[in-house]
């Protein structure tokens, strides 16, 4: 586990752990960005990623890109966080991930996915978002994460709908969306529980 009271954690201050597996950046109150100026080679056993607490996070420079060997990702209570400027967004395409488990808990900042989602189009499995309060729409490419088995939202109120195509889900939860819950019902197009 890291706190620190930097407002950024460099890459020579993580980067150096090799074969570090689990990383915890926790309760980091000055902690803007994580990360800047990573390259490659580094950080490529990392398998947990876990950044919460940090309520002036803005950037997450991961350079998701080269961390292919993450399988769990969960970023919450981080206030000023939208996960909009995360390197890699730009040449998604070609980006092979390997994220089995994905969590974000309270992010009011979010309001769309990041496009980088789906270079883990193969491999995710989990994906939970909670209490993301200005979330307003899944992606229409939702769908194409063919591995995808459990989808639960709770307490994102501005969400309304899903993307069509969710139907290969094994487990879909909605619990605190009251649009998206009675959407839902009406239509009959989940055949899985929401409450």
């Amino acid at each position: 586990m890291v706190t620190t009271k930097h407002t950024c954690l460099s890459e020579k201050a993580i980067g150096c752990l090799s074969s570090l597996r689990s990383l915890w950046i926790w309760r980091c109150v000055n902690l803007k960005c994580v990360f800047e100026g990573m390259e490659e080679g580094r950080l490529t056993y990392l398998r947990t990623l876990v950044v919460g607490n940090c309520p002036s996070l803005t950037s997450l420079a991961l350079s998701i890109k080269h961390l292919t060997a993450l399988e769990t990702l969960i970023i919450r209570d981080c206030k000023e966080l939208s996960l909009m400027e995360v390197a890699g967004e730009e040449d998604n395409q070609d980006l092979k991930l390997s994220l089995q488990n994905l969590m974000f808990f309270r992010l009011p900042k979010l309001e769309v996915l990041p496009q980088w989602l789906q270079g883990s189009a193969n491999t995710l499995q989990l994906l939970w978002i909670g209490g993301c309060e200005n979330l307003t729409a899944l992606p229409d490419w939702l769908p194409r994460l063919k591995s995808l088995q459990t989808l639960w939202i709770d307490n994102c109120p501005k969400l309304s709908s899903l993307p069509e195509g969710m139907e290969a889900l094994t487990e879909l939860l909605i619990y605190g969306c009251p649009d998206l819950s009675r959407k839902c019902t009406e239509d009959h197009s989940c055949t899985t529980d929401c409450s």
